[in-house]
């Protein structure tokens, strides 16, 4: 039996440092930055009927939030978290997943994209103040799991495709199980980001007035 291509630890803090050494990390990267600049370019240029399905969405997005409790505010943030979570494992599993999973982070930055520019659009230093306090904070955890996930798909994918289409060895033990019990640790990640989500709105929702 070959040895895989993918290593197969739980989880350890070697695993991070082995991962943000690989360029597709910083692919990955990438292609969140150019959702996040398309969907701020786009608010702009997109046509009326569009742009205001964009406010209705964005509008309804704030004043829910303003008026939700801790609990609740979690298990949105979180709901949203597990569908990326399942595409990204749904990817992951596919063995044509691997080139599939870069447009997973380019949708998470096309959507704070679209939201930031519909703040800056309409309420300017304000709106990016609301960003800044209540969206980006907990983005930055929820996003930088996302992309960790995403490479460790990448690899799981990129690991069956060889196996199983070139036949090049077969899977060692416990390789699926251990791959999501690592998916499920980002996931908890995703988790920490929500729960950050929810304390900051509860702190500071009240000093925005849209």
């Amino acid at each position: 039996m070959s040895k895989s291509n993918y290593k197969y630890k739980i989880y350890n803090g070697k695993i991070i440092k082995e991962i943000i050494k690989k360029s597709e990390i910083y692919v990955f990267a990438l292609f969140f930055i150019c959702g996040i600049i398309f969907g701020a370019y786009y608010v702009k240029q997109c046509d009326v009927l569009l742009r205001d399905k964009i406010v209705e969405i964005c509008t309804l997005f704030i004043n829910n939030r303003a008026g939700q409790g801790i609990t609740e505010c979690v298990l949105q943030t979180a709901s949203v978290n597990l569908i990326y979570t399942a595409v990204n494992i749904f990817l992951g599993f596919s063995l044509i997943g691997f080139p599939l999973l870069f447009w997973v982070p380019f949708l998470k930055g096309l959507g704070i994209g679209v939201f930031s520019g519909y703040m800056y659009s309409c309420y300017k230093l304000s709106g990016l103040g609301y960003c800044a306090l209540l969206v980006y904070p907990g983005a930055v955890i929820s996003v930088f799991s996302l992309i960790l996930a995403c490479c460790d798909s990448s690899a799981y994918s990129k690991n069956a495709f060889e196996k199983s289409i070139r036949g090049k060895g077969q899977f060692e033990k416990d390789e699926t199980k251990i791959y999501l019990i690592r998916q499920f640790i980002y996931f908890i990640i995703c988790i920490c980001s929500s729960v950050t989500d929810a304390l900051l709105n509860l702190f500071f929702s009240s000093l925005f007035n849209f």
